[in-house]
């Protein structure tokens, strides 16, 4: 016969320990994988919209290339330079700061508009253009094999157009998802450092030279008293302040023709672009999506804009070091599985649910002062830790709870069921000799009484004195055994130790007695028949645990000693008596009960007489 495992509960914590870890330890492999930044960087764009708009920089405008500027100046694109050297005079004349063009001039236009717009261009002395890095494609003999050569190229403007003023790269990293979320303001190309377009325009409009700028690679780059943090691509987060049209916007006819303010430009750093839909010039950021669910992409010179605006705000967003985030996902992970290894899976639930809402608070709460906080890898790590010591509990401690429960809910009392499930090494079912006390009670002249009376009414009652009588064995400690047939087997020391069992097997049969005058009473009342009892009650060392086989076990006692308590039942019929007790019991709960001793009997299976007392009172 098989015996099922039962794990002290120090074992089962180490075990679940050893797992949580192990899901732990998993997660921060994971991490350092990069297997969570999809998921990151959408938790990154929730907490921009959590945290709402921000202001910008009133100095940042944007002169749009816009439908209505296409129908006012009744001109198909490309346009004509000669529009940007216009525009460019007319921003020098009202005192704007910096010109920023978004459009890469890289091929001459008919005429001598190139150098119109180049000598415009030269007389402001603050114009910056755009540049590109682009990915190109060519075909080379190599061992006599023709192959491809990918290589970078930089695409630039014209030479008359790059030598007018300044020129910088657009180019912005894409994340797997397709989102723009950062910005790299310096790189290296051909052993040389180039700045971004919109790292030239910043530091102009700062005053500070490019030959001050301080570059820690994959670090930090200083601009005057402004520290840009980078990340191990030399990138760094914009932070952007909102939706489409957070910056101020004025239409490009509007510029030629005059209609603005007085001042309007003064002082202004001047972005130039197009923000009409077959440009192509748009880009998916946090605030792609509007809370009615419709999309609005930014337009690249809006995209340039956001990063300006972080730069000359200093509100960079700086996330914590990998070092604080894996001490977090260790930490965090270690905390929950402490507490699900000591709580219940609804406490623990709860628990780590708390922890998870604390944490996703504190990053959000973090994130609108600039400090992005990993998020997904922690969240995570609970949430994984806690399914996994849960399904753990499952499969070992919880299963045991509930097989204890099951086995053991309908014969002791509720409390006895708790202090086996805390501690199941109190169980021994594969069975152990015990010093017990077993109380056997019989319905006197049963056979007789269930003749006279219909099944129904004949159970209506035996479970009614059952019923009554089971109450009274639980409520002093003691194990309903079993029910056979009128009979009732209790025993007292099991399936937990109790130390005065043999006292508490004479109090139940006591108050059995007195519980069944209160019954006997009533059935008077109702003229049913009166059922009279006979109580045997013996201690002594006995073999309990499972008896049956795999598929049907019964937890139970066996040996001589039970049987005796059975036959001392009996011999109640022979003395007119109703408790009979053994000699080993009498010697354990004299002076704490009063009894009356009946001499010597010799009972079926013993040699030698047996010495036996009846219970008449409590001292």
């Amino acid at each position: 016969m098989s015996e099922r495992k039962i794990y002290s509960k120090r074992r089962l914590f180490f075990i679940g320990l050893i797992i949580g870890v192990g899901v732990t330890v998993t997660m921060l492999i994971f991490f350092g994988m990069g297997t969570f930044d999809f998921l990151e960087n959408r938790s990154i764009d929730w907490r921009f919209l959590i945290r709402g708009e921000i202001e910008t920089n009133p100095r940042v405008i944007i002169v749009s290339i816009d439908e209505s500027s296409f129908s006012e100046l009744n001109q198909k694109w490309p346009w004509p330079r000669t529009y940007f050297a216009r525009l460019i005079d007319r921003l020098s004349q009202e005192g704007a700061k910096i010109i920023g063009i978004d459009i890469i001039m890289s091929e001459p236009y008919p005429g001598d508009q190139d150098e119109l717009l180049a000598r415009s261009a030269k007389m402001f002395g603050n114009v910056v253009f755009p540049s590109k890095f682009e990915e190109t494609t060519r075909r080379i003999q190599w061992k006599g094999k023709e192959v491809e050569l990918k290589e970078e190229v930089l695409k630039g403007p014209i030479e008359t157009i790059s030598g007018s003023g300044d020129v910088g790269y657009l180019n912005l990293p894409h994340d797997s998802d397709g989102f723009v979320r950062r910005f790299t303001p310096i790189r290296s190309y051909q052993g040389e450092l180039y700045a971004s377009f919109d790292l030239k325009i910043a530091a102009h409009s700062l005053e500070v030279p490019l030959a001050d700028l301080k570059y820690v690679p994959h670090n930090q780059l200083r601009i005057g008293d402004r520290s840009i943090p980078l990340n191990e691509y030399d990138s760094a987060y914009i932070n952007f302040a909102g939706p489409q049209g957070k910056f101020r916007r004025i239409s490009f006819h509007r510029v030629l023709k005059g209609e603005f303010s007085r001042g309007f430009f003064g002082g202004k750093i001047v972005l130039v672009g197009p923000t009409f839909l077959d440009s192509h010039d748009f880009f998916s950021t946090p605030f792609l999506e509007s809370k009615k669910g419709e999309k609005y992409p930014l337009f690249g010179v809006e995209v340039h804009a956001n990063v300006i605006n972080t730069i000359l705000q200093k509100r960079f967003i700086r996330p914590t070091s990998p070092i604080i985030n894996r001490l977090i996902i260790f930490l965090g992970g270690v905390l929950v599985i402490l507490l699900s290894l000591r709580l219940s899976p609804l406490k623990g639930a709860l628990s780590v649910s708390l922890i998870v809402l604390l944490y996703l608070a504190t990053s959000i709460w973090l994130f609108a002062r600039d400090i992005l906080l990993t998020t997904t890898a922690p969240v995570l790590t609970f949430c994984g830790v806690f399914i996994s010591q849960v399904v753990f509990k499952y499969f070992t401690e919880e299963r045991e709870k509930r097989r204890i429960r099951g086995m053991f809910q309908k014969y002791v009392s509720p409390d006895v069921v708790e202090k086996l499930i805390q501690d199941p090494t109190k169980l021994m079912l594969g069975g152990e000799k015990r010093v017990l006390s077993v109380l056997f009670s019989d319905i006197r002249g049963f056979t007789s009484i269930s003749e006279k009376l219909v099944p129904e009414e004949l159970l209506s009652q035996l479970n009614q004195y059952l019923t009554a009588m089971t109450a009274v064995v639980l409520r002093n400690g003691g194990m309903l055994d079993k029910y056979v047939g009128d009979a009732i087997m209790a025993v007292f020391g099991a399936p937990l130790e109790l130390e005065n069992h043999a006292l508490a097997a004479c109090r139940t049969a006591l108050e059995m007695m007195k519980e069944l005058r209160s019954l006997q009473e009533g059935w008077q009342d109702e003229s049913k028949p009166i059922l009279d009892i006979g109580i045997g009650i013996h201690t002594g060392e006995m073999v309990i645990g499972n008896v049956g086989s795999p598929k049907r076990m019964d937890y139970t006692v066996i040996g001589d000693n039970v049987n005796l308590a059975s036959r001392l039942e009996g011999v109640n019929k022979e003395l007119g008596t109703q408790i009979i007790i053994s000699e080993s019991t009498y010697e354990l709960v004299k002076g704490q009960i009063a009894v009356r001793g009946l001499g010597e009997v010799k009972v079926k299976g013993k040699e030698k007489q047996v010495a036996i007392y009846e219970p008449v009172d409590m001292k």
